[in-house]
């Protein structure tokens, strides 16, 4: 009687076995997604990450599709999202299986321009004939745009040659060409912000004090 019960637990025992061998592995269906962080900021040229969870948790296929609404503002790849330019962009994330979805908004802004300075930056007098090198500096200098536009008020009497530029510095040649005065004026190209100083041209020889002449600046004549 042991013998027959032991063998009855046996064979119920191999049953199970086989029946669990069986059985084919029971596919999760995709119910929803979700992304974080649902809001970002971020300066043109700088990319951040977002997230997306599939549910439930144990969904058997989670693969996901990206895409923007504006390419132009912002662009993504596999969640990594980089700014382009300035705007809002909505990023969009669809479950493959199920097209569930969700969406996350991207702010896009840019560092822009806040001043300009001139050095020098007070007043000066040339003799005709004579020229002096004027230095702008933009700021911050981490703006997008630094680039300055040079400009004289009367270029026939005083003329100015926009020279080297590099980073937040640009630098220009101003020379007196007649008798007269003309305003020097540095614009930032981004937002407009400008410095100017004032340009007298004596119609005599002699260099006044304070003035810049050929013994300093001969090499721009």
């Amino acid at each position: 009687m042991r013998r027959i019960a032991t063998i009855t637990v046996l064979c119920t025992g191999l049953l199970f076995l086989l029946a669990g061998c069986g059985k084919k592995e029971t596919s999760v269906a995709v119910t929803g997604v979700s992304v974080s962080p649902a809001s970002t900021k971020i300066l043109v040229g700088e990319s951040t990450m977002l997230t997306a969870t599939v549910k439930p948790e144990k969904a058997s296929n989670k693969d996901l599709s990206w895409k923007t609404s504006n390419d132009a503002v912002a662009t993504v790849n596999g969640g990594l999202v980089e700014g382009v330019g300035e705007g809002v962009a909505t990023i969009t994330v669809t479950t493959v299986e199920g097209g569930f979805t969700a969406q996350a908004l991207v702010n896009v802004s840019q560092i822009h321009a806040s001043g300009v300075e001139l050095v020098p930056s007070a007043d000066q007098v040339l003799l005709v004939g004579d020229a002096v090198e004027l230095t702008a500096k933009v700021s911050p200098a981490n703006a997008v745009d630094l680039a300055v536009v040079w400009s004289s008020s009367d270029a026939g009497t005083v003329s100015v040659t926009p020279g080297l530029s590099e980073g937040t510095v640009s630098k220009a040649v101003v020379k007196a060409l007649k008798g007269g005065s003309a305003t020097i004026t540095v614009t930032t190209r981004d937002q407009g912000h400008s410095a100017s100083l004032k340009i007298s041209v004596p119609g005599t020889s002699a260099n006044p004090g304070g003035s810049f002449g050929e013994d300093n600046y001969g090499q721009y004549n």
